[in-house]
C-alpha cells in the first residue's frame, strides 16, 4: 500500500513541478517586403503606447487577404508592416499566463515596436478563461496561440 501511495505522490509531484517550469508567450515578427522601418515608423505612430494599438478580429476596409498574403487595395494609403505570430517560448506549458487578453497584448506590443498602429485579421486560439489542456494543446502547434497583420492605417 505504501508503494502505491508513494507512486501516486511522485506522479503528482512531477505534474506540479512541470506545471511550474514554464517559458512565456512571445511574438515572432516577419516584416512585409514593402515596409521601410526608418522612413515610415517616424510618421506612422498615431498611437503613444502599445495599449493604443487597435485590434481588428476581421477585415478592415482597404485590405485584401488572399491565402497568406495581405495587400492594400487601390485608393487606400495603408501600409502592411508585417505578420505577427504569438507562440510559446521553450519550456513546459504554463497555463497561468495564457489567455485571449495576453495574446492581444503580445500582438499590440509587437505591432507598436515595429511602427504599426493596428493589427488586422487578428486571431486568438485561446478564449477568455481557457483550461490548462486548451492552453497546452497549442504550445507546439504550427498555428501558435494567435496571429495577425501589423499595419499602419491611414486616416
Amino acid at each position: 500500500m505504501r508503494k502505491i501511495l508513494l507512486f501516486f505522490f511522485l506522479i503528482g509531484l512531477t505534474f506540479v513541478a512541470l506545471m511550474g517550469c514554464g517559458g512565456q508567450l512571445k511574438s515572432r515578427f516577419v516584416p512585409a517586403g514593402e515596409y521601410v522601418p526608418n522612413q515610415q515608423a517616424k510618421v506612422s505612430h498615431s498611437v503613444g503606447s502599445a495599449g493604443e494599438v487597435k485590434i481588428y478580429f476581421g477585415p478592415v476596409a482597404g485590405f485584401s487577404l488572399n491565402e497568406d498574403e495581405l495587400s492594400v487595395e487601390k485608393g487606400f494609403g495603408h501600409t502592411v508592416v508585417g505578420y505577427i505570430k504569438v507562440v510559446y517560448d521553450k519550456g513546459m506549458c504554463d497555463a497561468s499566463e495564457a489567455d485571449k487578453n495576453t495574446v492581444v497584448q503580445k500582438l499590440q506590443q509587437a505591432a507598436f515596436a515595429h511602427g504599426a498602429n493596428a493589427v488586422v485579421y487578428a486571431h486568438s486560439n485561446l478564449g477568455e478563461n481557457p483550461g490548462f489542456f486548451d492552453v497546452c494543446k497549442y504550445m507546439n502547434k504550427r498555428e501558435g496561440y494567435g496571429h495577425g497583420w501589423a499595419v499602419i492605417l491611414s486616416p
